[in-house]
């Protein structure tokens, strides 16, 4: 056993209260810590139902470290038979009472142009209780922006939505009272723990059956409108066009078909808002092959004085283009009125083709299926993710805590905090805390544990 004398204080207002038996559970989940003392007070002097505590880490009677803010939950006397009493005090933090509210966010929390960012969602998330830290998150993917975050309904569950927003586990850090979010599954702030030194008693091992760790999501992406190149083709064939022509007889059975085929194309979502919309139209081709081809936009087509020669596309607005193409092809042709069916119907055999081009353009949201670990999977569906790589951070959140098996306890020694989500290793295995206890006067720690398994 180490040379100084480790044990848990409580403080009411910087003063250190006369406690005994001081004991507290903190797990490793969004709920609260939970722990009681008895309080060695003929008055009570400093604790009152609801009033907060601080709860603290003390060396040789001095505080070292916060453990957590808390707050007196529930008193009970105890009144022997010489009248001298004592006062038993239940504590928690108030994550507990915080997470069951209900909250609204309301259109203010829909934005499908700019989005919404983390952090004004994150701030009443957590409201004035916690302060947080994205930041870890923000390191891994920056510029997340999320469309729709419009909710109802208990925090605790709006925040299981904003971590699937993200792509990021939450944790609390309870002696500084901020909820931290990590693309991990483990706290990635809290440094890994060698406790090999530390242990007084053997690991407690329970051993179950190994479970898969496969995960397979998906869904489409909670995003705003994004700009982005892609290649659209379309396929006209005699039924997209408007016919304008005229016939001109060569002699016998020849004619000259002169005019214009139009077809128009719709919901290219052509996005170029600093230039003409025409400007996001590129790399046309016809029937696989690099065509020569004018794109105009409504006003340039109306100020040529001059009837084009060649096929062009006049981009009439974010969803609709016209494609025209030049008719001026000598066919065969049979006698009589009737035959300006059969004109209409050749001309458009002379220039069905597949048109192809590169578009500038919007993509609302956009279909994504990802995968960690091996198979068989667990299929899981959202549609909650702001971006792909958000979506791929869950499936790994997800399939890293199924790695996590072995419940083990463990028995310490030591003047150290330890905190539900850390890391600690232990004769060649790493573990992540599952739950800590710990019990004061004398000052006694036990870890819960799962063990990596792979």
């Amino acid at each position: 056993m180490a040379d100084s004398r480790y044990t848990l204080g409580i403080y009411a207002d910087s003063v250190r209260l006369n406690v005994e038996r001081v004991e507290y559970t903190e797990p490793n989940a969004i709920a609260p810590l939970t722990g009681s003392f008895e309080l060695i007070d003929a008055t009570l002097s400093g604790v009152d139902v609801g009033g907060d505590l601080l709860l603290m880490l003390e060396e040789d009677g001095l505080a070292t470290g916060t453990v957590a803010y808390v707050y007196a939950k529930n008193i009970e006397t105890i009144t022997d038979e010489t009248s001298h009493k004592r006062f038993v005090v239940d504590f928690e933090c108030d994550i507990g009472y915080v997470m069951e509210q209900v909250i609204a966010f309301g259109d203010t929390y829909f934005d499908a142009e700019s989005g919404v960012s983390p952090a004004t969602i994150a701030s009443p998330l957590c409201s004035s209780y916690y302060t947080f830290d994205l930041s870890p998150v923000e390191a891994v993917e920056s510029g997340i922006v999320v469309r729709d975050f419009q909710f109802q309904g208990k925090r605790y569950d709006a925040l299981l939505k904003f971590e699937r927003a993200i792509g990021g586990k939450a944790y609390i850090h309870r002696d500084e009272q901020e909820i931290v979010f990590v693309p991990t599954y483990h706290d990635s702030t809290l440094s890994t723990v060698a406790v090999g030194d530390l242990a007084i008693t053997p690991l407690h091992e329970n051993k179950s059956v190994i479970l898969n760790n496969g995960v397979y999501i998906v869904g489409s992406t909670n995003t705003v409108s994004q700009t982005i190149t892609s290649n659209k083709a379309y396929r006209l064939g005699s039924d997209s066009w408007a016919v304008f022509i005229n016939r001109e007889a060569q002699g016998g059975n020849s004619e000259t078909l002169k005019g214009w085929l139009r077809a128009t194309i719709t919901h290219p979502d052509i996005r170029n808002s600093a230039t003409p919309l025409s400007d996001g139209i590129s790399n046309v081709q016809l029937d696989g092959s690099p065509a020569s081809i004018a794109v105009y936009s409504e006003d340039d087509l109306s100020s040529i004085a001059e009837e084009p020669e060649e096929d062009f596309m006049a981009v009439l607005d974010a969803i609709s283009i016209d494609f025209y193409r030049r008719v001026n092809d000598t066919v065969s042709m049979p006698a009589g009125a009737w035959s300006d069916a059969i004109a209409a119907r050749k001309a458009k055999q002379l220039k069905n083709c597949t048109v192809s081009f590169d578009v500038y353009g919007n993509k609302f949201a956009q279909q994504f299926t990802v995968s960690a670990g091996a198979e068989p999977y667990e299929i899981y569906e959202t549609h909650d993710c702001a971006t792909v790589d958000a979506a791929q951070r869950v499936a790994d959140i997800i399939s890293d805590g199924m790695n996590f098996q072995f419940k083990t306890r463990m028995q310490l020694d030591a003047g150290v905090i330890f905190r539900p989500g850390q890391l600690v290793t232990y004769d060649g295995g790493t573990y992540i805390i599952d739950e800590v206890s710990c019990t004061s006067h004398p000052y006694h720690i036990e870890l819960t544990l799962l063990k990596w398994v792979t």
